[in-house]
């Protein structure tokens, strides 16, 4: 019993699988995570810089300066994160922005 089992997986001819990259969702759904990707990463720059200048200026208001100390670790730590899947996106699967 066995071994006829064993002989019938054996004959099985299984044609290979090859997915389909370049379908349209596939691109679609490539080119949106490039441009969130990107977009996060320039947004998180502006928000760090914003908050060295904060921290920088000796003329900045106490409040912002406060906002600015408790967010820019924070920051900081995101920038980081996002950076390094921009990273591994970038050289998995390449960045497409449809230009």
């Amino acid at each position: 019993m066995i071994s006829r089992l064993i002989t019938a997986l054996l004959t099985v001819d299984i044609p290979p699988v090859e997915p389909d990259f370049s379908a349209p969702f596939i691109t679609g759904l490539h080119r949106f995570a490039s441009w969130a990707l990107a977009g996060g990463l320039v947004v998180l720059l502006i928000c760090a810089v914003l908050a060295a200048i904060a921290l920088g200026v000796k003329s900045t208001p106490d409040r912002m300066r406060s906002i600015a100390e408790n967010w820019f670790f924070r920051i900081i730590i995101a920038l980081l994160v996002l950076g390094s899947l921009n990273g591994l996106f970038a050289f998995f699967f390449n960045y497409d922005f449809g230009f």
